[in-house]
């Protein structure tokens, strides 16, 4: 009983320390929702000025099949802003931001619709991005994509 007891006590001594480190603070959210998007409207439009303002230097993105990129490799070839063949929306459900003082962390399922000559396509998938605050400013330092797991449990 006693043993149960302490358990009890360390597991909500450990959630209450958590807790304490996890702020939701409101300003951060509202500017780390609004650099996301600003990070997505840059890399649609081909605005590699933005995105080098906004993404680290030292910015690491994990695709949803393992492959990375540095900020040098996206901005050199991701960044060409949509084809006139191509139609693209997308949004953001379950929106998670969480503030841990100079680190914020955004989790969130994407919802996409491409349009490609008229063959359409729609994606869902997981996405967390990692922003830090360097020199007052606010950057993306990482990005990791996966796609969900299918109804059977078992990934392709």
């Amino acid at each position: 009983m006693k043993q149960i007891l302490a358990i009890a006590v360390l597991m909500l001594a450990a959630s209450s320390f958590a807790a304490a480190q996890m702020r939701t603070n409101s300003k951060t959210e509202e500017e780390i929702r609004r650099i996301n998007s600003e990070v997505d409207e840059a890399v649609l439009r081909g605005d590699k000025a933005t995105l080098e303002r906004l993404i680290a230097d030292d910015y690491l993105y994990v695709g949803m099949n393992g492959n990375t990129r540095t900020k040098n490799k996206l901005l050199t070839t991701n960044v060409q802003g949509l084809p006139a063949n191509v139609k693209y929306s997308s949004k953001y459900e379950d929106v998670v931001v969480r503030d841990f003082g100079g680190t914020a962390v955004l989790s969130s399922w994407v919802v996409e619709e491409i349009e490609v000559n008229g063959q359409k396509n729609n994606t869902r998938y997981r996405t967390t991005n990692v922003f830090m605050r360097r020199k007052g400013k606010w950057q993306l330092i990482a990005t990791h994509s996966s796609p969900p797991i299918p109804a059977n449990g078992k990934s392709k």
